[in-house]
């Protein structure tokens, strides 16, 4: 069958013969730059234009659903365009996607099938990008709006030029335009200077800021503005309401150090347990170098305290107890440590002291205990205490080995006689 040089059989469906319509369909077909079909009433191709040939096997490949849609469009005399996306070999516009805009004319063929012409135009470039920025901003719209927080943007003199975001508890937007930030959330103005007008990269620095709501907690992220000469004109950023997280993690935070220290302490005394003294005297061990520097460790044991049990039971024995635990607190002083190892141990880090100031309070703790004793209600019950003392040697000891040279001191004192105390390395007797 013979057909113009710029036209393409495609079907033997029609019922004219190619020739009988050559001259009635060639002119229509002249178009290098448009695709152009004639299409007979099943939406079958019948012929096409050198730029229509692109379109052949997407066309012929359609969906169902979209052949239907395709077909209802033809027959629809009151739509004049119809938009279709075609996987086409080459694109007339390299820049554009395969989407398609048809326009359609019938073509009245004496004694002929139904045919119509169909012309497929591509969008131009500028309508893509059009599209594509009117999308781009109805996308920023509902971001913003979705964002749980403020979008912000300051002048040079470093007021909101805007706002914009989700509404966030106890913050009004239009009430913070042309307001200046540290008046905004009531925050010291160089704090606020720094996120709001910032003049390099913020990220996430969390803000406290009081509201008519009360307190909340922002995390902001700036970057500075520049003119097109690199001059500063201000900020842009994000500011997220992450108040709920850092009350939760506060709350967190506060859950797990009450549970260290109830790991660390002594549940009848409230000083510390035999873990938690070591590990603060481990810390204190390895900060200390200076031969200058240091402390002693004072190992207590008290004397006659298993006499006490036995005879007044454990409840009076838990009564000596807490009474001790409480007659260190008073005899030490603040930078110093007091802990029960267990049953009637106890042991006291004596911080940068002398000699004399060791055996002060030593000596303080023995004859305290008499007393001690007449408000138990026992007054000539005779409970007391037995100390080994021994002084730190910096950059050699660890808490361990100081807490053994006390032990053996202490032992010392027992052995002698009890109610005393004793230095073990010599600096006292």
């Amino acid at each position: 069958m013979t057909v113009q040089p710029d036209a393409t059989e495609i079907s033997p469906s029609a019922v004219r013969t190619m020739e009988d319509l050559r001259a009635r369909l060639t002119p229509m077909l002249r178009s290098d730059k448009q695709a152009r079909l004639i299409v007979n009433r099943n939406a079958d191709i019948v012929c096409t234009n050198r730029a229509g040939n692109a379109l052949i096997a997407g066309w012929q490949n359609l969906p169902k659903d979209a052949k239907t849609a395709l077909l209802h469009w033809l027959y629809d005399a009151a739509s004049d365009a119809y938009e279709i996306k075609l996987e086409a070999h080459q694109t007339l516009d390299a820049q554009a996607p395969n989407t398609f805009a048809l326009c359609k004319t019938e073509l009245h063929i004496d004694d002929g099938d139904q045919l119509f012409l169909v012309i497929a135009r591509q969008p131009n470039l500028n309508a893509h990008l059009i599209q594509a920025l009117s999308q781009s901003r109805a996308l920023y719209k509902d971001i913003a709006q979705a964002i749980p927080g403020l979008l912000w943007e300051t002048r040079s003199d470093g007021r909101f030029s805007f706002i914009g975001g989700a509404e966030m508890t106890g913050i009004e937007h239009s009430e913070l335009v042309d307001v200046m930030p540290h008046e905004a959330f009531d925050v010291p103005a160089d704090v606020a200077r720094s996120m709001f007008s910032a003049e390099a990269d913020v990220q996430s620095v969390d803000l406290w800021v009081t509201t008519y709501a009360g307190r909340r907690c922002l995390s902001v992220s700036a970057k500075p503005t520049l003119s097109k000469t690199g001059m500063w004109v201000g900020a842009r950023g994000i500011a997220l309401d992450v108040t709920a997280d850092r009350l939760e993690s506060d709350a967190a935070d506060t859950a797990s150090q009450q549970m260290l220290s109830e790991a660390q302490t002594d549940a009848l005394t409230g000083l510390l347990n035999r873990r938690g003294f070591e590990q603060q005297l481990e810390k204190i061990c390895g900060q200390i170098r200076a031969a200058d520097a240091g402390g002693y460790l004072a190992l207590i044991d008290l004397d006659k305290f298993k006499q006490l049990n036995d005879t007044h039971g454990h409840q009076k024995g838990d009564e000596a107890l807490v009474l001790v635990a409480e007659l260190l607190d008073r005899h030490t002083r603040r930078g110093d440590l007091c802990a029960r190892l267990g049953g009637d141990e106890f042991i006291i880090w004596i911080d940068d002291a002398s000699t004399d100031g060791a055996q002060r309070i030593c000596q303080s703790l023995i004859a305290s205990m008499p007393e001690l004793c007449v408000d138990m209600g026992l007054k000539d019950f005779g409970l007391g205490m037995s100390i080994g003392v021994t002084q730190l040697r910096p950059g050699r000891d660890t808490a361990m080995s100081l807490v053994e040279r006390a032990d053996q001191t202490m032992y010392k004192v027992k052995k002698s006689g009890r109610g005393a105390y004793l230095f073990g390395d010599e600096e006292a007797d």
